[in-house]
């Protein structure tokens, strides 16, 4: 009978680094400081045009094709930078480009960087909202799910309800989602390519995490203070679809929001150990 082995999980204290940005998968690129390198990113979304439009513009070099789905547009009355911001009801509007595997994370490095303005608080703390997610098609299976919660990020993985995966890690003091709506916040989720993971809300890393081993249960281990070390192999995106803003067409997973200054980097993420102070200004095109 085979068996399932499940990569091993540890607490890991990290050294001192200077704080920045660095690849730790070699064959991906060098090292860098600073920002990610253009060349490393897959998707970038300005979320800038003109109000009610319903375009939405990759600027990556892959140039991508996001078709809106639902009611999701253009709203030039809310933004960080360039006047608009992507405006997604909920739950089942948003956008949808075709999984490539160029959106692969697998066992590697990557970076999800955003700016988000809820419409209202989310006052449940049952009530979350999908950011984005790697959808096989309308069914419930994913090849992977970013979420926030009331008082979590969280990211998952695997298949939900056979074979789920995740961590999900709790809002440094001073932040909460049920007190922050109507105000745009800068949050990023990254895994280097050792497998240690991070996220932060407006640059402060979030220090406490909740660990889910890949299992059809859906029970989270106790809260941990440290760095969460997960280096799970996440599957394959061809054949799947990219959702930004939904949670397929389910109602309940997704709220009213605005997204502003999206990026996905693959290859390349910032020091998981440290803060960061967001960019004053739009991600480079080049």
């Amino acid at each position: 009978m085979s068996r399932l082995i499940l990569p091993s999980r540890k607490i890991w204290t990290p050294p001192q680094r200077q704080r920045g940005y660095v690849v730790l998968d070699g064959y991906r690129g060098a090292s860098v400081s600073g920002e990610p390198d253009y060349a490393h990113t897959v998707l970038q979304l300005h979320c800038n045009g003109a109000d009610a439009s319903t375009t939405l513009t990759d600027s990556s070099s892959y140039a991508r094709t996001m078709t809106r789905v639902g009611t999701a547009e253009i709203d030039t009355a809310q933004s960080v930078f360039g006047g608009a911001s992507a405006y997604i009801p909920a739950s089942t509007n948003g956008w949808t480009t075709p999984g490539h595997s160029s959106l692969d994370m697998r066992a590697g490095a990557f970076q999800f960087d955003w700016r988000q303005r809820l419409a209202d608080n989310l006052t449940s703390t049952s009530q979350p909202d999908t950011v984005v997610a790697m959808m096989n098609g309308d069914s419930w299976a994913y090849e992977w799910a970013l979420l926030i919660w009331r008082n979590y990020i969280q990211f998952y993985y695997g298949q939900f309800g056979v074979s789920s995966g995740g961590i999900r890690w709790l809002l440094p003091a001073g932040f909460d989602f049920g007190t922050l709506g109507g105000t745009f916040v800068a949050l990023s989720v990254a895994r280097a390519a050792d497998g240690n993971w991070g996220a932060w809300i407006d640059g402060t890393r979030c220090t406490q995490y909740q660990y889910k081993v890949q299992s059809s249960s859906s029970s989270w281990d106790s809260v941990v203070t440290g760095i969460c070390n997960d280096p799970a192999d996440i599957g394959a995106s061809s054949g799947k679809v990219f959702n930004l803003g939904r949670y397929r067409d389910l109602s309940g997973n997704a709220v009213t929001k605005h997204i502003d200054e999206f990026r996905y980097v693959v290859g390349q993420s910032r020091d998981v150990a440290s803060d960061y102070t967001p960019l004053a200004t739009p991600f480079p095109d080049s």
